[in-house]
């Protein structure tokens, strides 16, 4: 039995690196082009999170719901494209105020408000953080190391150390070794990221990035809990060796959402200083 499953988990290790690494390449590409192509990016993710949201919670969502929910997601991604960040703001904001008022008054629950949410926030939040300037790119690079340096060695030390379950109710096989691993591979490669772009760096991009591990953490919780609570294994089996897509993205969904609030009272700039001028080309710059 052993010998059969080594071979099978290898394969599956390898598909689930290849996958990886095949979408890192296709966000940092798009990540560096910016402007309407990240944006594209980021919108397509939006759909396919949605989508997989309401396949998850179907037996709880009306068609009218359902539809309410993808009609005003592609609303907030249609005003992003052609009136501007605040008028899709303002949409997503309203739109999941509405549909959570309808469907607590109509079913006792907000799981299509939930969607929307869930969807469009990192949407948004990616998207307005990359904008079009240096500082913007960077920190958007700074989210996704802080992220993937988190489900990176969450991964592995949870599988090597192993040790007393993080929330097993939820997620069996999250352990603690695996959440504090987490956030020692968000500190290892936001410190490469720092030293690559020759960012100026000290105890508070150190304490970012223990909180946007934290956070990224809590978001694949929130996913297990969601799937859980729907009798669900993965949300989709759209992505060889992960899933679908809300699992593979479930810790950038609310990391993007966090970091955006940290830039938003710091500014871009507060968090990345010195690295547009000395460190990024035009076309990085560029949108």
């Amino acid at each position: 039995m052993s010998g059969d499953s080594t071979p099978a988990r290898t394969s599956e290790l390898a598909m689930r690196i290849a996958s990886a690494l095949a979408l890192a390449a296709l966000a940092l590409s798009l990540l560096y082009v910016g402007g309407t192509s990240f944006a594209a990016l980021c919108a397509v993710f939006a759909v396919l999170i949605a989508l997989e949201f309401r396949a998850i919670v179907e037996a709880r969502l009306s068609r009218e719901l359902a539809l309410a929910m993808l009609a005003l997601l592609g609303l907030v991604i249609a005003l992003w494209f052609g009136a501007g960040p605040e008028h899709s703001a303002l949409a997503l904001a309203g739109g999941v105020v509405v549909v959570a008022i309808w469907e607590l008054l109509s079913q006792r629950s907000c799981w299509a408000a939930a969607g929307l949410a869930y969807g469009g926030s990192p949407f948004l939040a990616l998207s307005m953080l990359r904008g079009q300037d240096a500082a913007g790119a960077i920190v958007v690079l700074l989210i996704f190391a802080m992220v993937w340096g988190t489900d990176i060695l969450a991964y592995f030390a949870g599988r090597a150390i192993g040790g007393p379950k993080l929330a097993p109710r939820i997620s069996p096989k999250k352990t603690w070794a695996g959440f504090v691993g987490g956030i020692g591979g968000a500190l290892i490669l936001t410190i490469g990221v720092a030293i690559m772009f020759r960012i100026s760096f000290g105890i508070g991009l150190l304490l970012l990035a223990v909180f946007i591990s934290v956070v990224s953490q809590i978001g694949d919780l929130v996913e297990s809990w969601i799937k859980r609570h729907f009798g669900r294994k993965d949300s989709s089996n759209l992505i060889p060796g992960h899933g679908g897509v809300m699992d593979r993205l479930d810790g950038l969904i609310f990391a993007s959402v966090a970091m955006w609030a940290v830039s938003a009272a710091l500014g871009a700039e507060a968090l990345v200083p010195d690295a547009p001028a000395r460190a990024l080309t035009g076309n990085l710059i560029g949108g």
